[in-house]
């Protein structure tokens, strides 16, 4: 990566609280961020008919949707969202 990148990147990066019960991404949404968790958790969660399956829960330092960097047509698979 090179530097220029790299800056980029970081000065991009911009702090946005999510509060209990928002939905941050939906199945098939286009990924076009990253997410870091801070503090608290977030959910990885499945439909399939009419049950949701939680499939994995996310807490301060999980990072998600890092793919972004490498492939330029990534959607997101799972829903997200804060507990």
């Amino acid at each position: 990566m090179s530097i220029p990148l790299f800056h980029k990147i970081i000065y991009s990066f911009k702090e946005v609280v999510v509060n209990k019960g928002e939905v941050l991404l939906k199945e098939g949404d286009p990924v076009n961020f990253l997410i870091i968790v801070k503090t608290g958790e977030i959910e990885l969660s499945s439909h399939i008919d009419s049950t949701t399956f939680v499939l994995e829960k996310l807490g301060p330092g999980s990072i998600l949707n890092f793919r972004k960097f490498y492939f330029d047509d990534e959607t997101n698979n799972v829903n997200v969202t804060c507990p």
